[in-house]
This record gives structure tokens, sequence and C-alpha cells, in this order.
């Protein structure tokens, strides 16, 4: 099981809930301030957790995915990135009790910066 990301022209980006966690996480030490997502259709907002990590075809809207694109534009600019990522793996495989590795078959860093910069997406 993983994530789904579905842009508003329908293009689709598939990320396992790991990598997707990882990639948030990686966003937010580069910078990214997360707004929280949008709630689907027929959940009221006063409702609605405003989560990233569920797929349950909320919205990230266009701000927040140009803010997270950029973020991880600044990863991919670090020369110490692949340290700072595997210190990442680390922290990931203490709190969650297991053997973590890090994205394996994951979109590429520049492919989620080129469809995060497209807009609002639904993750699914």
């Amino acid at each position: 099981m993983g994530m789904d990301l579905i842009s508003a022209a329908g293009d689709t980006l598939s990320v396992s809930n790991s990598d997707w966690t990882f990639y948030l996480e990686l966003g937010a030490r580069y910078g990214w301030r997360p707004k929280g997502t949008l709630p689907p259709a027929g959940i009221q907002s006063e409702q609605w957790h405003g989560r990233y990590t569920t797929n349950e075809s909320q919205l990230v809207d266009a701000f927040d995915a140009a803010g997270l694109a950029a973020a991880l534009r600044r990863a991919t600019e670090d020369p110490a990135l692949s340290e700072k990522e595997k210190e990442l793996v680390r922290q990931f495989s203490v709190a969650w009790g297991l053997e973590v590795h890090g994205p394996q078959d994951a979109p590429s860093l520049q492919r989620l910066i080129y469809f995060f910069n497209k807009g609002a997406f639904t993750i699914t």
C-alpha cells in the first residue's frame, strides 16, 4: 500500500508510505512549513485533521505543493544531503523500532519537485 498523488491534470505519482513520510520530513528539514491538507469532498473543514500521511483523497493546494517543491530543491543543492538523508533514516529506524532503508524504488527528488511544481494534487 502506498500513496498515489494525482495532479489536477490527472498525472499520477506513486510513492510508498514510508518514502512519502521520508520526503515530507526531508522537505520540513529544508524549510517547508506544511499548511495542512484540505478535506476531501463531503467532509467539513472543521472536521478535517489536515494530515498528509493518510490517503483519503485530501487536497494539497498549489501554494503548499510549491513550498514543498522549493524545500526539496534546496535539499538537492545541499552538498551534505547524502549524510542528512542517512541521519533521517537512522532517526526513523529508532522511532519506528525497525530497520528503515530510506527511499528504495521511489521517484527521484527531481521527479517529485517537477510534480509538485505543477500545482495542487490529491493524495489517494
